[in-house]
């Protein structure tokens, strides 16, 4: 070991180990904190006799802080193909050490396994538990042959857990039922907030079909009654009509046409929406092109017609 004396001003006792300070100020400095490695370019804090932890291990083992390898074997990256990084061990970093490590005996050679290999036999930890209990790794108990078929009926897929494959496991987890969701039977309309059967609904509607009918004509009496600045649906006129046509009385259920509803009625020239009316009141008013006129002249008409004053008894 390196002899002399402290390096401290005034101070003439040995030098402690290869600290270049006797034991007292060798002590001052730890109560001082920590310090950098006293070997020559390394910045690493000190950890024991004033050197980093992987000097101080040189030092115990070659008596040397020099790096005991020769200059050409002294590795400054990865040993991996295409890897940069500091190596940590064996030549690697961490990552391609780690991986190595996952990988020290290779894949299981049990034909069709594709686990990695736990010991030196070669195996994975499944067909290695079979080897020392029954001494062969490819031993199947007849139950384990049963358990490994899907025990869906028809069903040759092999398990997954539970006794299902893949496919039916998924459905058993998402539904309760190995066999997926079952079909739906009826349907609840977003309008009525009633159970209809899935037939009663159109396949991208979700109201059943009177009500699309019904929306359909809130929606044209909305359109329609914007333009003098209200808001006019079918459903607010059906309620204060009572479901009856506003000329006839007819009740809606009464009233023909397609779909036995009242239909909305409107000014062909400036939209104004006038009330709900049946089939024949709303054909009727539109035979006679909404003219007062004319219709004043058919009520006439109808209450004296001309051929009533040629009629003669026989």
């Amino acid at each position: 070991m390196p002899q002399g004396t402290c390096a401290r001003e005034g101070c003439d006792k040995p030098r402690r180990g290869l600290m270049e300070v006797c034991e007292r100020h060798y002590r001052a400095e730890i109560h001082a904190g920590h310090g950098e490695c006293s070997v020559d370019g390394c910045t690493t804090t000190w950890q024991i006799r004033g050197m980093c932890l992987k000097h101080y291990h040189r030092w115990r083992r070659y008596g040397s802080t020099d790096d005991p390898r020769p200059e050409s074997t002294a590795l400054v990256a990865c040993s991996a193909d295409g890897c940069d990084e500091t190596p940590k061990s064996r030549g690697l970093c961490s990552k391609h050490y780690q991986a190595d490590q996952r990988l020290k005996y290779g894949h299981c050679k049990v034909e069709d396994c594709t686990n990695r290999a736990t010991n030196r036999q070669g195996w994975c930890a499944k067909h290695y538990g079979r080897w020392l209990k029954w001494g062969d790794p490819h031993h199947v108990t007849e139950r384990r042959k049963m358990a490994l078929i899907c025990k869906v009926e028809d069903c040759g897929s092999p398990t997954r857990a539970k006794g299902y494959c893949v496919g039916h496991l998924a459905n058993f987890n998402k539904y309760g039922d190995p066999m997926g969701r079952p079909p739906r039977t009826t349907r609840t309309c977003a309008r009525c907030r009633k159970d209809f059967p899935v037939a009663d609904f159109n396949i991208n509607e979700s109201k059943c079909y009177p009500c699309c009918a019904l929306h359909e004509q809130d929606r044209r009496a909305t359109r329609l009654s914007r333009a003098h600045g209200v808001v006019v649906t079918a459903t607010e006129l059906r309620e204060r009509q009572e479901s009856r046509c506003a000329i006839c009385g007819t009740h809606e259920s009464e009233a023909g046409g397609n779909g036995r509803r009242l239909h909305v009625d409107h000014d062909h020239v400036t939209n104004e929406v006038r009330g709900l009316l049946c089939t024949r009141c709303n054909t009727g008013l539109g035979m006679f092109l909404d003219d007062i006129g004319r219709l004043e002249a058919a009520i006439t008409y109808l209450k004296d017609p001309p051929a009533r004053s040629l009629s003669r008894l026989f």
